[in-house]
């Protein structure tokens, strides 16, 4: 017996869709989109120009055509050359964070990483005598 998707007032998150053009099917999804998001824009503050403008475009609907491919070349690399000097086991977490716009259960891990490291990132540059 298959269930039917609810309609209604229960179901109001259903379709509907968030900044970036993604689509919400349940308060899950919702949920990990929106810390996902909030971590996400936490990292844009931190980053230089021009990497917070890849960012903003890789979170668009627009690039998901390029970031599912890149996020998948960018984890096996990892995978598969951890040593090699530019590319290495640091692709691994940075395709997880582009696949984690089109895989939901991704979403709640990755803002929890993205939310670390920018912690780890703020108090590293508050002990540092040059800033």
């Amino acid at each position: 017996m298959q269930r039917k998707h609810a309609t209604g007032p229960k179901s109001l998150l259903n379709g509907a869709r968030c900044k970036t053009g993604a689509q919400y099917h349940g308060p899950m999804e919702k949920e990990g989109k929106r810390q996902l998001d909030h971590a996400v824009d936490d990292l844009e503050h931190e980053v230089p120009g021009k990497i917070k403008r890849f960012i903003e475009w890789a979170r668009s609907d627009r690039a998901r055509w390029v970031r599912i491919p890149l996020a998948l070349a960018l984890i096996a690399v990892g995978i598969l050359a951890p040593y090699m000097p530019v590319v290495g086991v640091e692709d691994v977490p940075i395709g997880l964070l582009l696949l984690s716009y089109d895989v939901p259960f991704l979403r709640k891990p990755m803002a929890a990483f993205i939310e670390w490291l920018i912690g780890l990132w703020r108090r590293l540059r508050g002990k540092s005598p040059h800033r």
